[in-house]
């Protein structure tokens, strides 16, 4: 079997101690020197905490991971190189033990491992109840995680992690040369659909129709109240980036009127910047304003239409200009 590449605590992620207190804490429970909790990011493996030095050199290809996804259940294993001689191994480690970490829905998320160079008894009632009261900790934090993060209505993510995530991870995709583009969609005449009632089946709606149209690794969309949402389009621009929000406001035009018997139209504010662009905090409030200022004059205009507005550095392309 290939090795999968090896992840490092942390990754592109805030390191999360809420997690690391509850893997130290299950190491110490069952005895053993290390621990650690690996999520499932496709076929690959990333570590996200760990305790004990070392932990990526003593299951470098996640062996112990790949066997609980395996068998869907609590995983006691004793490596033992004279008798796994195919497949990945656990070569530091004398005895092993790992948990599912679950979704909401059941899915496997992840796996709470221990690893002990010493030949201890991991199936005692102490040491199971340790793993598993840990996985459940775990599958507690994750849900809380999920709830800050996404928009209850909607599912959609939220402004506040919008917000909290611009400068950082975008000016990363800023600086390696790729460019942006934002759309900021906007419901016409929201205030009658509020009146009726009707907004969550609005926003419910209208975020599957942007969902669907948003698939792309580089594509994430937020809610950001008020009948508003953002998405984000990274390594989309200029003329692409109005296409895309085209063919958005077409498909929101055409669903069908089964919310207060009334037309769903929105419009379109979009705003692209090169990859010369330098993101910081007042260029992100830049940004959203151009964005904003364009969603404004669309709806001033009648509303059911895309407007583009760019930085001052940037021209807008004769097709568009034309437009």
């Amino acid at each position: 079997m290939q090795s999968q590449p090896e992840a490092q605590i942390g990754g592109n992620a805030h390191k999360d101690f809420t997690l690391e207190r509850v893997v130290r804490m299950t190491a110490l429970a069952t005895g053993c020197e290390y621990a650690s909790l690996t999520m499932a990011e496709g076929p690959q493996w990333m570590i996200a905490a760990a305790h004990g030095g070392g932990v990526a050199s003593i299951d470098p290809e996640h062996a112990l991971s790949q066997r609980v996804r395996q068998a869907e259940e609590t995983v006691i294993w004793a490596p033992d190189s004279t008798s796994e001689s195919a497949g990945p191994r656990v070569p530091l480690a004398q005895v092993c033990a790992g948990e599912p970490v679950v979704d909401a829905t059941g899915a496997l998320v992840g796996v709470l491992s221990v690893y002990s160079s010493r030949r201890l008894d991991l199936g005692t009632p102490v040491v199971r109840r340790a793993l598993v009261d840990g996985a459940r900790l775990i599958e507690d934090a994750l849900l809380m995680r999920h709830r800050s993060v996404r928009d209850p209505a909607t599912d959609l993510f939220t402004r506040r992690l919008f917000e909290e995530q611009f400068v950082s991870e975008w000016g990363r995709g800023l600086r390696a040369r790729l460019p942006f583009s934002l759309l900021l969609i906007g419901v016409d005449e929201f205030d009658a659909f509020d009146q009726d009632g009707d907004v969550e089946d609005l926003l419910q709606a209208l975020a599957r129709v942007i969902s669907e149209r948003t698939r792309r690794s580089g594509d994430t969309s937020y809610h950001f109240g008020g009948g508003r949402i953002a998405v984000a389009l990274r390594g989309m621009q200029d003329e692409k980036a109005q296409r895309h929000a085209e063919s958005i406001r077409q498909a929101v035009a055409a669903m069908p009127c089964g919310i207060s018997q009334r037309r769903v139209t929105v419009s379109v504010g979009l705003t692209s910047i090169e990859h010369e662009a330098q993101i910081d905090e007042l260029s992100v409030h830049r940004l959203m304003s151009m964005a904003e200022a364009a969603l404004e004059q669309a709806q001033r205009s009648g509303g059911n239409s895309v407007q583009v507005r760019l930085p001052p550095t940037r021209r807008l392309p004769n097709s568009m200009a034309s437009a």
